[in-house]
Parts: C-alpha cells; sequence; structure tokens
C-alpha cells in the first residue's frame, strides 16, 4: 500500500472510532494531520467541527471556566 494511503486510512480510523479527544494536549495537533495529505478539506472540516462544539467553547476561552 502507497504510504499516503496507509496513512489517510489510519488517521481516517482514528477519527472514525472517536479516539480523538481535544482535552488531551498530544492530540490537538491531529486533524492538522491532513494538511500534509492530498486531503487537506478534511483538516478544515475538523477545525471547525471542534470550533463549534460547545464543550471547545465552554473550557478554551477566557471566560471562569476557561484556561
Amino acid at each position: 500500500m502507497k504510504q499516503e494511503a496507509l496513512f489517510l486510512k489510519q488517521l481516517d480510523q482514528f477519527f472514525a472510532e472517536d479516539n480523538y479527544n481535544y482535552a488531551n494536549q498530544p492530540d490537538l495537533q491531529v486533524p492538522g494531520l491532513y494538511n500534509a495529505s492530498s486531503q487537506p478539506w478534511k483538516s478544515q472540516k475538523l477545525f471547525r467541527n471542534i470550533l463549534l462544539d460547545t464543550v471547545v467553547q465552554t473550557y478554551f476561552n477566557e471566560n471562569a471556566f476557561g484556561i
């Protein structure tokens, strides 16, 4: 299997199995990994969904709950 195809398969599987956890610092860069492939639109979609998530909006800002 071609290296990029394997990379994309594993990355797709990571998100399909709901392994992404934005509260876990090492995971923060994972949605951007699609930018290093021939499918950068997947990064854009993931980042948009993350930014619209109400949990992210509550805990990743400058309110009393934020960091």
